[in-house]
């Protein structure tokens, strides 16, 4: 096989590689240009684009990622709310208490809980707005539930999410390179893994 052939390994991940920068490109650049008021509906389109192009290998990059931005700003915009809402009132509530502003150190792990709650159902409620017409209730309900039925995947995504924040820490240029790959994995067990067994229509 001639290694610089169209069906070669060289070509297939080369192509999977550049398909994965570009789209981080596409939600960083969503993202940051949004001042992060699209956050959530740059994600869906990373995780519908990286499933579809990158994963199913389906589709056109462009095409496929902006394809979500079709009639949901509004439920986005709503998921932006909820999301400043419930990381801000979860955050304020462990800074509370590990500052001893609250000297009740047994509400820590409660705090903890519902921080790892609010994680892992924003992550599957994006994962939905990006594959199904749900309406921003629904995105909530079924994001909450689909998150909690399926705890390994849940905890996969929150281990990823936390070593993204960890690395962008150590270095800003993890957005700009890590991000991509950290979708990949939650897509793999969201999509794959989980999404894939229902008939998200019927959930409508």
């Amino acid at each position: 096989m001639n290694f610089f052939s169209l069906d070669s390994p060289f070509h297939k991940y080369g192509s999977m590689v550049f398909d994965m920068v570009i789209l981080n490109f596409l939600w960083l650049f969503t993202s940051i240009l949004t001042l992060g008021l699209l956050f959530p509906l740059a994600s869906a389109g990373l995780f519908h684009g990286i499933y579809h192009v990158v994963i199913l290998e389906e589709g056109y990059m462009l095409k496929t990622y902006f394809s979500v931005f079709k009639n949901k700003i509004l439920r986005s915009l709503g998921l932006t709310l909820m999301t400043f809402l419930l990381y801000g009132l979860a955050l304020l509530n462990i800074w509370s208490v590990w500052s001893g502003y609250i000297d009740i150190i047994l509400l820590l792990p409660i705090y903890m809980f519902l921080l790892f709650e609010t994680m892992i159902t924003m992550t599957y409620s994006y994962a939905l707005l990006g594959e199904t017409d749900m309406n921003f209730k629904q995105l909530m309900k079924y994001g909450f539930l689909l998150a909690n039925k399926h705890l390994v995947a849940s905890l996969i995504c929150v281990i990823t999410i936390v070593a993204l924040i960890f690395a962008t820490g150590f270095s800003v240029l993890a957005l700009f390179f890590l991000v991509a790959p950290a979708y990949w994995l939650m897509a793999t067990v969201i999509h794959k893994g989980v999404l894939s067994k229902y008939h998200l229509d019927k959930l409508l």
